[in-house]
């Protein structure tokens, strides 16, 4: 995720924007998994398709498409997510997903949920407001800090303007 970020928006000639960066990650990604059916699996599954009849072979492609469709979306709002808000931010989004579900599922399926359960709940929502409000100070510290060497390098340039003016 912080290569990820790095080539979203570091110092680099070309950065990439996440959909170009996904079509580049993607590209390997299609060799080693194909790879690694093959080698799981052999050739069996794609011979079994192949040999299927015409609806099971458009049953099954579209059940896959559908899945590669999502999966892409899930990956491009990751990208968005850490180009926009940095590597830490968008990991501690991700840690507050399992909450939200468990919520989900209290209030639509009635489901129970332990005091243990409870007790991380609390950990994670806790951990992500202390880190946005620390990202928060020291966003503003380093603000504090820019406004202080901007006015002293403006009262600098004036004194120098004052002296030129005084040796005239």
């Amino acid at each position: 995720v912080a290569l990820e970020q790095r080539l979203m928006t570091g110092e680099h000639r070309a950065k990439f924007d996440p959909c170009t960066l996904m079509f580049w990650a993607s590209l390997p990604s299609i060799a080693f998994m194909f790879l690694g059916s093959v080698l799981a699996e052999g050739m069996e599954p794609y011979r079994r398709l192949a040999g299927a009849d015409p609806a099971a072979q458009r049953s099954v492609l579209l059940s896959i498409t559908a899945l590669c469709g999502i999966a892409c979306v899930l990956n491009l709002t990751q990208l968005f997510v850490t180009k926009d808000l940095g590597a830490v931010a968008g990991q501690l989004i991700g840690k507050v997903k399992p909450v939200l579900t468990t919520l989900g599922g209290i209030v639509l399926f009635r489901e129970v949920v332990t005091l243990l359960e409870v007790v991380g709940f609390v950990e994670v929502m806790v951990g992500v407001y202390v880190f946005s409000r620390m990202e928060q100070a020291l966003k503003a510290e380093d603000e504090r800090k820019l406004l202080a060497a901007k006015e002293a390098l403006l009262s600098s340039a004036a004194a120098i303007g004052e002296n030129d003016g005084a040796r005239r």
